[in-house]
């Protein structure tokens, strides 16, 4: 279980429970996807029931399985982000539950906007994240993310408006979170807006850059998509062949880095090997040469 505390740039993300355990499938049709989607699809559940469930505190021993929530701090205010899609008939709401020491309920919230700010009470040890059914009988689900409001994910930030740049950046994954870089690392990009890797696989992506961007501003720049680890490079080289608003690059310093470290490799270690195999060898031809000395009657 990660902690998201002051000192750590980090974004958090919680998929689907494979283990269906919170889930409602009575009578419902569920479809997983090998990209992370998840489908549900059942007309007859009511208003108001709970879809899944995450837990921030579990008992190991009767459950057999951990936590799915990361932990956070009580007077601490987070953003909450819902990656879904449903028809415009219907949506999902999102409900936070707040619980004691005692596993007392002390508060709780309603997630109604797809990203949206809340601050945990003071008293909370543990929490629940429920999903509700909202007047949708169907709905695609890939994951929800948890982050510091000082993070600045998904917004303008360093905003030059004389340089005709735009810069994405895509956060490389560790795991079920990802490093979000230093501040005095990001300063260095004008115009720039920070998102995780699993970004450009939802529904309307581009549209949502030009929304947070600025439509006007979008068209009259440049798009720089920038990529720096294994997952995140090609989904940035990915993001400039789709891009359909203007001009786009792609910025991707791993392959070179990647690179440079297997020639120092070769520069630093071959080398080593073939000293180690060559004494190995001599040793191997002196306990020869011992073995035919002790055989001689």
């Amino acid at each position: 279980m990660n902690r998201l505390d002051n000192d750590q740039g980090y974004i958090y993300y919680v998929g689907w429970d494979h283990q269906g355990c919170g889930a409602y499938l009575y009578g419902s049709k569920l479809e997983l996807f090998p990209d992370g989607w998840v489908s549900l699809e059942n007309p007859l559940v009511p208003a108001g029931s709970v879809l899944m469930s995450w837990d921030s505190k579990l008992n190991f021993q009767a459950s057999k399985r951990e936590p799915m929530l990361p932990m956070l701090q009580e007077k601490k205010e987070y953003l909450f982000r819902g990656v879904y899609s449903t028809p415009k008939s219907g949506t999902l709401l999102f409900r936070i539950n707040y619980f004691d020491r005692q596993q007392e309920p002390i508060g709780e919230m309603i997630i109604r906007e797809n990203l949206e700010k809340f601050e945990v009470p003071e008293g909370a040890f543990s929490y629940s994240v429920q999903m509700l059914q909202a007047g949708t009988d169907r709905f695609s689900f890939h994951h929800i993310e948890f982050f510091r409001r000082e993070q600045k994910l998904y917004e303008l930030q360093n905003i030059q408006a004389e340089i005709n740049e735009l810069n994405l950046v895509f956060l490389e994954p560790c795991g079920n979170c990802s490093l979000i870089p230093a501040k005095k690392v990001l300063r260095k990009l004008p115009n720039l807006i920070v998102v995780p890797h699993l970004f450009a696989e939802e529904p309307k992506w581009q549209e949502k850059v030009m929304q947070i961007a600025g439509a006007k501003t979008a068209k009259q720049k440049k798009i720089r998509f920038w990529g720096y680890g294994p997952v995140s490079a090609p989904v940035a080289k990915n993001a400039t062949k789709a891009w359909d608003f203007g001009k786009a690059e792609v910025i991707v310093d791993y392959e070179q880095r990647e690179k440079n470290d297997e020639q120092d490799l070769e520069k630093q270690y071959i080398p080593m090997l073939i000293r180690k195999n060559e004494n190995l060898q001599v040793m191997i031809e002196n306990e020869l040469q011992t073995q035919k000395i002790r055989k001689i009657p």
